[in-house]
């Protein structure tokens, strides 16, 4: 299979992936239904989780996990994440505007020349060509309109996620749907990487937000993402994040990230990394 690689001839991708912003255990993070929040920093879009039943708000966020939920056909489909904005976000953040549309397209995972990227979730992360194991497509939940993606190195324009009512408020679930290779072949087990940029209005556009989808891995057959291949590559790899990752929070052409963040600052060691938890309770705050 082909490596996926960076310019250095690595590939490098820096994924925190957060599977809940409010619970004290990682179940509970789960059943709380964590949604991407959209809000305005200044004059851009940032990316964050919104939790719904305990309404915790981490922000800024810009990698996020899930598992698909259920298979159909030759697909595997997910509905969440949902993608939610709230009329009063936490200082410094504020709300989108009114009556908006808030759009999306897809783009390429930084530092993969990839907008879709599989890795089997056996030994070292790395990251390969989804050729020959499934194509990736995002459907409008009313009008079925597909965006799809392939491993390609370009961006894709999306479609409207929604507009925002009053005080920019907005919750929308479209489908992610994960299809396999061939008529009547499911997808290859593990861990697909893609990413998405949002629009909405004058602002100014966000970072790509990265999106790291399981299928097939968890014990049970299921999409829990809390069993002992996550817990034991957020553990390996936190380090790595800590010492050959970090990004100056306040730095205008960074992504910022728990724990790390993605940008132009050269790294210690050309590293894949995928980190499926982060814990960072100082970050948490209420609308």
């Amino acid at each position: 299979m082909r490596r996926l690689a960076s310019g250095r001839g690595t590939a490098v991708v820096a994924a925190v992936l957060v599977v809940g912003a409010s619970a004290a255990t990682e179940g509970s993070a789960l059943a709380a239904h964590v949604d991407v929040l959209l809000a305005a920093e200044g004059d851009k879009i940032v990316t964050g989780t919104f939790a719904w039943g305990t309404s915790d708000i981490s922000l800024p966020e810009a990698a996020f996990s899930r598992g698909f939920e259920y298979v159909q056909d030759n697909a595997a489909v997910a509905t969440n994440p949902g993608f939610n904005a709230v009329p009063v976000p936490p200082a410094p953040y504020e709300s989108l505007p009114s009556d908006t549309p808030v759009a999306f397209s897809m783009v390429p995972v930084p530092g993969l020349e990839s907008d879709l990227a599989y890795w089997d979730g056996h030994g070292e992360v790395s990251f390969v060509s989804p050729t020959g194991h499934a194509s990736l497509s995002i459907l409008h939940a009313l009008s079925g309109e597909p965006v799809h993606v392939m491993g390609a190195n370009a961006e894709t324009p999306g479609f409207a996620i929604g507009t925002t009512a009053a005080g920019g408020l907005l919750h929308e679930h479209h489908q992610i749907v994960l299809v396999g290779p061939d008529s009547g072949q499911l997808p290859s087990e593990g861990v697909y990487v893609f990413a998405m940029r949002f629009h909405a209005g004058t602002l100014e556009s966000s970072p790509p937000a990265v999106f790291a989808m399981q299928f097939g891995l968890a014990p049970d057959g299921g999409t829990d993402l809390n069993d002992e291949l996550a817990t034991h590559a957020a553990m390996s790899i936190q380090q790595s994040i800590e010492d050959d990752l970090a990004v100056d929070p306040s730095a205008d052409d960074g992504c910022n990230v728990a724990g790390g963040g993605f940008g132009p600052s050269p790294l210690a060691l050309p590293v894949v990394v995928l980190v499926w938890l982060s814990r960072r309770r100082g970050r948490r705050a209420r609308p």
